[in-house]
């Protein structure tokens, strides 16, 4: 581990010696005080190490400390039940992510900010959180994410969270498969709240009538409602008439999401019309991307952007507008010149030259405007340069533009250069598959130098570069000392320039964080250039360079570039690279050095050979953060089956395992099922699609899934499942409440084993037919 003061090194000795710290603490009579113990929780927590419960009784026994917001991460807590060292804490604020039990977890009564993030509860969990939570009186914001094993048990949460009614001011159950009983419960909830300021409703698509109970409760918290989010809620006409009806009792919302509705119809006018009558003069956010499909959805919008005062953030993009109510919507919003921060109008076809005259218009009445998107509108032709005309307005405060997919010819980005040059504030600019710009790349990087010592993120993927085009982009790169990421990919004949882009990066090596050159036919040069560049970067988070299959001997110089970054690096991958046995050895070198990698990825890689062994036995370094896995096409069997089994069985954290397309699994497949079977309690999706596994193998397969309680998302397409069926099944079951997909095509199963399974899975919580691919 690298450590930068000799604090951190203190802290991390004490961190791995809690224990025996404790025993110290009694024998001697220390006296720890609270700040103290507060900073070597917060130091042990965020450690990718998991704790055992001998190291939790230190914080039984030390004086009472304060923490004001604890983040528990299941993946820290593997094998704890107990959670009543926390008793010593006072908390304000408390997440759990990814926990499937709450065990014995001590809530305190003066709580006011509880977060449940992925966390499966079912039944019992979520009895027992009721409970809990009708003893707590001061809640004021309260989040259940991701969670879709509740049935019925939904309403003791939320008859639990009526004992804070008169404090609670938000609430997201977004992504919880809410159906239309879950619909009344929270309903009741929001009757007896009178405070509420944020309501996150988000992704949950089968609420359908109960949002007229939803909608009646959420008037009582009318005159203090500010923020609403119901994207992606499959909101359809029938239901628009309460929403509306409901919008006209609120006087001060800032913020509405409807993002991909669809189905609105005719309900838009009267959600409108609700808007229009209460808070248009408050209203600062509105997004309708993928919301209008008719003129007179667009007419009912520009009616209420007529009424309105401050808008600041408007996303329309993804919508189906003619010329003419494009002009129509931006001849509205040009009232707001002097606030509007933010708009997206990608997708939208903006290739007519009324609608261009229109766009260059509204930009020139804009003076305030932080991040514009206007990706995915191509042929704009000469009224391109009214656009960049009109940009200038805002130049001395723009901060991130988007125009990839623009198809931009050179004179364009000639226009698109000189306004650049204006702009003195831009942190992120996406330019990427624009593949004719010519010598307007030159005219592009001069321009964005006014910027250099801001610019944060660039992308010129795909974008065909030439080395001559490196040359002017290296030069804008050379003034750059703060860059972030960098994206670079499908850029695969720039030859010698490449050399030049190496070298401007050194300007930012140490702020880097992402590099990503996927598919850029990187040759051995070319990997010696990135080597160099790598060795002076200190920060990487994650490196993306799959699909490069002409390292050679540079291979070498990459990884011990890479090294570097080891102690800062989460995600590595490589991806369809054709790495040999000698590049696997220089990688696990480098994985030798990592201590918290999290994901790596060597996909499509068969000739790995005996480098396989040190790649496994480096990434045993990061034991206690890898969580994902992807080794599809590896050409695993023999050894590599052996060696990777023992990487397995030191991670108990895995969530996400890919094993797909290696046929030749033999004796050692149970020592990568029994393996895995130590992460268990995370595992979410395995793939063993087009492995020919034996019925020796299935078996082990079997005790696998009936090992795991939590498995999501299951492969096994073209898996010879029917040698073993029954018992492939009952492994299954062990994760029933959680289960959404399981693809078994090409599986030679016969009508009555297919009919079988079907009936065997029917039953499960949350799998639908739909998601049974067989």
């Amino acid at each position: 581990m690298t450590v930068s003061s000799l604090k951190l090194l203190a802290l991390n000795c004490v961190g791995e010696s809690l224990h025996l710290l404790n025993g110290l603490r009694e024998k001697n009579s220390l006296y720890i005080p609270s700040y103290l113990a507060s900073e070597i929780f917060q130091f042990a927590i965020n450690g990718q190490k998991p704790f055992v419960e001998k190291q939790l009784v230190f914080f039984e026994n030390v004086c009472f400390f304060q923490l004001d917001h604890i983040s528990l991460k299941k993946r820290k807590f593997n094998g704890i039940e107990d959670f009543r060292f926390l008793n010593n804490c006072s908390i304000e604020s408390l997440s759990l992510i990814n926990f499937h039990s709450m065990f014995n977890l001590p809530i305190p009564l003066s709580i006011k900010s509880l977060k449940f993030e992925r966390c499966l509860f079912g039944k019992e969990e979520c009895k027992r959180l009721g409970t809990l939570l009708s003893n707590c009186h001061s809640i004021q914001s309260f989040a259940m994410t991701s969670n879709d094993n509740m049935d019925y048990s939904f309403q003791y949460i939320c008859n639990g969270l009526k004992s804070s009614a008169n404090s609670l001011l938000e609430i997201n159950f977004s992504n919880c498969c809410l159906t239309r009983q879950h619909g009344y419960f929270l309903g009741n909830l929001f009757k007896v709240c009178t405070k509420l300021r944020a309501v996150n409703i988000r992704a949950n698509r089968e609420l359908r009538d109960g949002f007229a109970e939803i909608f009646n409760g959420l008037r009582q918290s009318s005159e203090s409602l500010r923020t609403l989010d119901f994207s992606f809620c499959n909101l359809v006409e029938e239901q628009c008439s309460s929403f509306g009806d409901f919008l006209r009792k609120c006087d001060s919302l800032t913020e509405i999401n409807l993002f991909g509705n669809i189905n609105l119809g005719r309900g838009f006018r009267m959600i409108c019309n609700g808007l229009q009558s209460s808070s248009s003069r408050t209203l600062s956010a509105i997004n309708c991307d993928q919301c209008l499909h008719t003129e007179l959805q667009c007419s009912w919008l520009c009616d209420l952007l007529a009424e309105c005062h401050s808008l600041q953030d408007c996303k329309f993009n993804n919508n189906e507008m003619s010329p003419y109510m494009i002009g129509q919507v931006l001849s509205r919003l040009t009232a707001f010149g002097n606030s509007l921060l933010k708009i997206d109008l990608s997708s939208m076809n903006l290739w007519e030259n009324e609608s261009c005259l229109a766009l260059g218009n509204f930009f020139e009445q804009c003076t305030a405007l932080r991040s514009v998107d206007l990706s995915s509108n191509g042929e704009w032709g000469k009224s391109f340069r009214k656009i960049c005309e009109g940009l200038k307005s805002s130049a001395h405060c723009l901060q991130r533009i988007n125009l990839s997919n623009c198809d931009f010819s050179e004179q364009q980005c000639i226009w698109l250069g000189e306004f650049l040059n204006e702009c003195s504030s831009l942190e992120d600019f996406f330019m990427a598959e624009n593949r004719n710009c010519g010598e307007g790349i030159r005219n592009i990087s001069q321009g964005l130098r006014s910027s250099a010592h801001r610019l944060l993120t660039v992308d010129f993927s795909d974008c065909s570069l030439s080395a001559e085009q490196c040359v002017w982009l290296s030069e804008l790169l050379k003034r750059c000392d703060s860059l972030q990421t960098v994206f670079l990919d499908r850029n695969p004949v720039w030859k010698l320039g490449f050399e030049k882009i190496c070298f401007g990066l050194k300007s930012s090596c140490r702020s880097l964080l992402n590099i990503s050159l996927y598919k850029c036919e990187l040759s051995r040069d070319q990997s010696v250039w990135l080597g160099n560049l790598l060795v002076e970067c200190i920060m990487l988070q994650r490196i993306h360079l799959s699909s490069n299959e002409q390292f050679d001997m540079g291979f070498q110089r990459i990884c011990m570039g890479l090294i570097s970054s080891a102690h800062s690096l989460t995600s590595v991958d490589f991806e369809g690279c054709n790495l040999s046995g000698e590049q696997s050895c220089w990688l696990g070198n480098f994985l030798f050095e990592c201590n918290s990698l999290s994901e790596i990825n060597l996909s499509e890689n068969d000739n790995l050979g005996k480098g396989f062994e040190m790649i496994c036995n480096g990434l045993k370094n990061s034991r206690y953060s890898l969580s994902i896995v992807s080794l599809k096409g590896c050409r695993l069997s023999g050894e590599k089956d052996y060696w990777l089994g023992n990487l397995f069985n030191e991670c108990q954290s895995l969530q996400r395992v890919n094993l797909s397309m290696n046929g030749n699994f033999g004796e050692g497949f149970r020592l990568v099922c029994q393996g895995l079977r130590r992460s268990c309690l995370s595992l979410s999706t395995i793939s063993f699609e087009g492995c020919g596994l034996t019925i020796e193998n299935l078996r082990h397969l079997s005790d696998l899934l009936a090992a795991c309680t939590c498995l999501e998302q299951v492969n096994l397409i073209g898996v010879n499942i029917n040698l073993e069926l029954e018992a492939i099944l009952n492994g299954l079951m062990s994760s029933s409440k959680c289960l959404k997909m399981l693809k078994y095509t090409r599986c030679s199963l016969s009508e009555n084993q297919r009919l079988e399974m079907f009936n065997h899975l029917k039953n499960m919580e949350k799998i639908h037919a739909s998601c049974l691919y067989y």
